[in-house]
Formats: structure tokens, C-alpha cells, sequence
């Protein structure tokens, strides 16, 4: 005997079997958490995002609260602020990083709205994953920053590093040094072997020299064969031995290509940034004068800007 046509269900219990059919079938995670932020609700997404099942999250006087979720303290503790002002009337929106122990990390976009209702202060909130857009968005930031063919800095992003070491230089009495790096015999190779060759010769100096440079430093290709070394609170004598490593680190690089071998070499001009600079457009300019010096002396030299 079908007994569900002597007792129909009521239309509350109709209404409830349909909001759980629309919360599972979210494309979005959705939980309910009451004030201490322990699960009452959560759907079959976010369960499953979190390697639990909701019995587990939600089970009476065994509810897990939230926050195990979150394994690193920044993004705990702002889960918590957020909810906070939740638990005030704020609605709340903000991205953090999920990583259960027993389901896959995850950037998400958590949406927290209070719930006003005679059983107790609750929160509602909806989970949606960031991770692709995040990640997309820091390949986009890397590419406005860095050189394509080399991996390193760009001249935009050299000339905003610039910018910032002058007005600490100014405000703060600090020294930095500008080194202006440009190869000698580029031209050579460009011109015999083909731009293909020039380009993996730019690729392999890139990857030789930067090692050659403290850690904190900036290293930037600017343009063809030109590089340029920002050297932060960096004495003049430090910043003449670091560039006679860097010459000496390129003088010593046979390039290949083929069946020809070039000797490679490079002229390198060195500028002070001080509370004297006029502006980080004269001290990149003051860098590259001091280069070209370099070059007519006979190349494969350093030669500090202002001085013999």
C-alpha cells in the first residue's frame, strides 16, 4: 500500500525537501553556522570541497566548527573578523584561502549574511571557488611585470623600483646605487647569427648574471641588450665590487651558437641615488652616460658616473 497518498506531506515539509534540492544542487558552496561559527548547515558542494560529508560537520554536540578549515593564520583570522561583523548586521564578502586536511586547497570568495531568527544568532554563507580567476590574475600581474623572452623584470616595473629608492633616498637620507649594464658585442651576433640568436643569447646572460646581485636587489632587463641593477642601501664601494663581479660573470661566458663561439663581454656605468639626485630620470640617464663612457675607454670596464 502506497501509504504517501494517506499522509501527504505537509507544505512546510514541501517547502523544506525544496530548499535542500536548490542548496544541493548550488553551483556555490552554502552553510549555516551558529555564533561560536560550528556548522548546522552545509551543502553537498562545500562537503564535498571539504572532505567531509554533512553528517560529520553537523552532527548534534559534535558540530566542527568552521575555522578547521583554514590552515594558515591569515586567512583564520580574517575568516573571523568578517564573521564578526556578520554576527553585527554587516553583510561581509571577502577572498581566503581553504585548505581541509582531507580535501583538495582552494581560493574562495566567502559571502556571510546574519540570519535573524528566534532560535539564535546564525550566519549564512556562500562559498564560491576564486582559484582559477586568482590564478589567472597573478599570471596577468607577472606578465605587466616581468620581460617575456628573459623572466626578468621589465623596465616599467624597474622604473617604479626607481622611483621608490629616490624618495627614500630623499626622505629618508637613504643609498642606493643604479648600475646601467649593456652588452658589448650583441650586435655581433645579432647580425651574423639572426635574431634567434640574439635572443637566446639575452635569455642565458639573464640567467647567468642575476645570481651575481644580492637577493633584495633588482634586476630588470630595459630594452635589446640593456639591463639595469637597482642596489638598495648599497654603499658606493660595495656597489663597484658588485659590478666587477658582474662584468667579470659576463667576460668569462663563452656564447655558442652552431658552429661559431663569441667572446662576450659588457660595458657597465655605475650612478649613485642620494638626497643629491635631481630625479630618477637624471639618475638613469647619469647611469647610461657613465655606460657609454665605459664603452669608448675600450669596453669590458665599469665606470662610475663622475668619476676617472
Amino acid at each position: 500500500m502506497n501509504t504517501s497518498k494517506l499522509n501527504p506531506p505537509s507544505e512546510q515539509d514541501f517547502h523544506l525537501a525544496l530548499l535542500r534540492a536548490y542548496i544541493d544542487s548550488a553551483n556555490d558552496g552554502i552553510f549555516v553556522v551558529c555564533d561560536e561559527m560550528k556548522f548546522h548547515v552545509a551543502n553537498r558542494l562545500l562537503a564535498r570541497w571539504l572532505g567531509e560529508t554533512e553528517k560529520s560537520l553537523t552532527a548534534h554536540k559534535q558540530r566542527i566548527p568552521v575555522t578547521r578549515f583554514f590552515d594558515d593564520e591569515e586567512s583564520r583570522n580574517l575568516f573571523k573578523e568578517k564573521f564578526q561583523e556578520a554576527l553585527s548586521g554587516k553583510p561581509a564578502r571577502f577572498e581566503c584561502h581553504l585548505s581541509p586536511k582531507h580535501g583538495e586547497p582552494r581560493w574562495v570568495e566567502i559571502s556571510l549574511n546574519k540570519v535573524d531568527l528566534e532560535a539564535g544568532d546564525l550566519v549564512i554563507g556562500v562559498v564560491r571557488d576564486v582559484t582559477e580567476r586568482r590564478a589567472l590574475l597573478a599570471e596577468a600581474h607577472h606578465h605587466a611585470r616581468h620581460d617575456d623572452l628573459t623572466g626578468l623584470l621589465n623596465r616599467r616595473e624597474f622604473e617604479r623600483r626607481l622611483k621608490d629608492l629616490f624618495r627614500s633616498a630623499k626622505a629618508e637620507n637613504a643609498r642606493h646605487v643604479l648600475l646601467y649594464v649593456d652588452l658589448d658585442q650583441f650586435k655581433i651576433v645579432n647580425d651574423s647569427c639572426g635574431h634567434m640568436a640574439g635572443d637566446e643569447l639575452l635569455r642565458q646572460i639573464a640567467g647567468r648574471t642575476q645570481t651575481e646581485v644580492r637577493k633584495n636587489d633588482t634586476f630588470a632587463r630595459l630594452g635589446g641588450d640593456e639591463f639595469g641593477v637597482l642596489l638598495e642601501n648599497c654603499q658606493m664601494d660595495q656597489a663597484l665590487e658588485i659590478a666587477e663581479k658582474l662584468r667579470d660573470s659576463i667576460a668569462g661566458f663563452r656564447f655558442r651558437w652552431d658552429d661559431r663561439t663569441f667572446d662576450i663581454s659588457a660595458s657597465i656605468g655605475v650612478c649613485a641615488i642620494t638626497q643629491a639626485s635631481e630625479s630618477p630620470l637624471d639618475v638613469l640617464g647619469n647611469a647610461d652616460a657613465a655606460c657609454y663612457i665605459a664603452k669608448n675607454k675600450g669596453r669590458n670596464r665599469v665606470q662610475l658616473f663622475g668619476g676617472k
